[in-house]
């Protein structure tokens, strides 16, 4: 009987063709301790029947119907039976090695709570997608080194926090922070929990060895997956900052923060997506006495001084992001 170590969670929507090349990249790893548990979010591609006939070993957690990035992660980690919680997205094949670098990081950097992996295009490999994630004096969280030259991030360090494209988590970590926030529904969940880690006191390791190839955004680039992108994009990062973010650093970030969001209302304009920015901003107004409600149950668990935030702000390339 295998010893499970590693819980591997895949959300899944109708990426049945991504989908089978992942698997099959997560069978050929080096390190072999771990299930993989796909949770399909209504798939009408016929996804679930064929994880059944292709990888039958495959735990399949099947929704009736979409309910969201972020449900589909937290169902995975409450069915989880490993010590560490990975995430992988549907559209990202890891390096054959990609779960032996994360378990070692996770046995030699025990003061280190969660692990970003070193996320690269897939069609690109020398550029990167992520190097973890960053957020910024502006109120933003970001993709560190994203479009960037992945030469110049083979180093471990603390970051911010990690993409859920590709992480891992010790299961404690759950426990201290709560799960993600299914409010999100998509997009920038992972910042979310990140933020509240860091509020916590909990730090993210960026780990350069444990590679992944991300198709990136496959399921969003197209379609009703586009206008559902281009929805919540501008709708969360008001929800991440205003639920999060200490009333100090709030009265020092605001202005940039304003000044952030005309500017990336003068590019979905640009794009022809001016009409979904203004609704998802107009979504998150109606939501604020939800995100008050949070922001005290989060704020209460403060355990880090405003000072220790201010220093993992980072500035860097803000506005690749589609709004």
């Amino acid at each position: 009987m295998v010893n499970i170590v590693v819980s591997v969670i895949i959300p899944n929507w109708n990426g049945k063709e991504l989908l089978a090349r992942t698997l099959d990249r997560l069978k050929k790893q080096s390190f072999k301790d771990f299930e993989i548990i796909v949770v399909d979010n209504g798939s009408i591609d016929g996804s679930v029947q064929f994880i059944k006939e292709h990888f039958p070993d495959v735990n399949i957690l099947s929704l009736t119907e979409n309910k969201g990035f972020a449900h589909a992660c937290n169902l995975g980690i409450r069915y989880a039976k490993g010590e560490f919680i990975a995430l992988l997205n549907n559209d990202a094949e890891p390096d054959k090695d990609w779960l032996f670098y994360l378990t070692d990081a996770l046995s030699k950097y025990t003061d280190y709570s969660f692990f970003a992996s070193f996320v690269l295009m897939y069609d690109k490999p020398d550029i990167v997608d992520s190097a973890g994630d960053c957020f910024s004096p502006f109120g933003v969280a970001f993709k560190r080194g994203h479009r960037k030259e992945a030469k110049k991030y083979y180093k471990k360090e603390k970051v911010f926090g990690a993409s859920a494209s590709a992480s891992i988590y010790r299961k404690d970590f759950f426990n201290h922070v709560g799960f993600f926030d299914e409010d999100l529904y998509f997009l920038y969940e992972d910042a979310d929990i990140s933020f509240r880690a860091n509020l916590f006191g909990l730090k993210c390791l960026f780990v350069p060895e444990a590679k992944v190839f991300h198709h990136i955004s496959a399921s969003s680039k197209k379609g009703e997956g586009k206008k559902v992108a281009n929805f919540f994009g501008p709708r969360n990062i008001e929800w991440v900052y205003f639920k999060n973010m200490p009333i100090l650093l709030i009265f020092l970030t605001f202005i940039p923060h304003l000044i952030f969001i005309f500017v990336a209302f003068l590019l979905a304009i640009k794009k022809k997506r001016g009409k979904l920015y203004l609704k998802g901003k107009f979504n998150f107004f109606l939501n604020l006495g939800k995100i008050i409600k949070k922001r005290k149950q989060v704020l209460k668990n403060k355990r880090v001084s405003c000072w220790d935030l201010i220093k993992i702000f980072k500035w860097e390339n803000l506005f690749y992001r589609s709004f």
